[in-house]
């Protein structure tokens, strides 16, 4: 498709010139106001890995793809590192066993993949609580997404609830829902912080509750190839002025 071809070379430009670890916008703290379509308008696509009638069975398994109702009957896979296993429960979603059975931790990874590439606008997370390792960004999660193998965007997100300009700490779940970029995806990793070549720090775990979004369209915008051949001419120009 060449409007995913136009995607993704703009998605390389974009992630060898941006500045790593981008922090994550906060836009609540309750995962039921998503649910409830008080965060988002009704109808948006939403893949709830808190629901035992579809993600029951991925529990002890490194890999399991499921069809998710919720987002038109598209597959996902969620995977762990080898030779880590899922663990998935009602309350706060995937984690990975290990360190803290219910959690990503340490040096795990967690890969969410997305038949047919997935354009990702918010993220669910429970188990994020102000840090107790003295210090004082809390516990973090990192996000990192891809298209066809190449990195789009790198983020950073923590517990500080951003709504009543606290932290959660320990009182309920640890809910925080962050909006995402919204471009184009194939498969997000979620890393932790405490992982070795992401600094080493102690103590910052998290789950994975649900990620909203839309699909991906078969056919582009006029507008959209329109600004896209702009900014191919544009680019053009700007190569032949420095040649002369």
């Amino acid at each position: 498709m060449p409007f995913r071809f136009a995607v993704l070379i703009f998605a390389f430009l974009l992630a060898t010139t941006a500045v790593r670890a981008t922090p994550m916008t906060v836009v609540d703290d309750n995962l039921n106001d998503f649910i409830n379509n008080t965060l988002v308008p009704g109808g948006t696509s939403y893949f709830d890995f808190r629901d035992a009638g579809v993600y029951s069975s991925c529990i002890n398994n490194g890999a399991c793809t499921k069809s998710e109702p919720l987002a038109d009957g598209r597959n996902v896979t969620i995977s762990a590192n080898n030779p880590n296993m899922l663990y998935r429960d009602n309350l706060d979603g995937f984690g990975i066993r290990g360190h803290e059975d219910d959690e990503v931790d340490a040096n795990e990874v967690l890969t969410i993949a997305f038949e047919g590439g997935w354009i990702p606008t918010f993220l669910g997370i429970t188990d994020l609580f102000k840090s107790g390792d003295g210090n004082d960004d809390g516990e973090e999660v990192v996000l990192r997404g891809f298209l066809e193998n190449v990195l789009v965007f790198d983020l950073k997100g923590n517990a500080h609830d951003g709504i009543n300009g606290g932290w959660a700490l320990g009182s309920g779940n640890g809910e925080i829902i962050f909006q995402l970029p919204g471009v184009e995806i194939d498969f997000l990793e979620f890393h932790s912080v405490e992982a070795a070549e992401l600094g080493n720090e102690s103590n910052d775990e998290f789950s994975v509750a649900l990620i909203a979004g839309i699909a991906p369209s078969e056919v582009p915008e006029p507008g959209t190839l329109a600004l896209f051949g702009t900014a191919l001419l544009g680019l053009g120009l700007m190569s032949r002025r420095r040649r002369y």
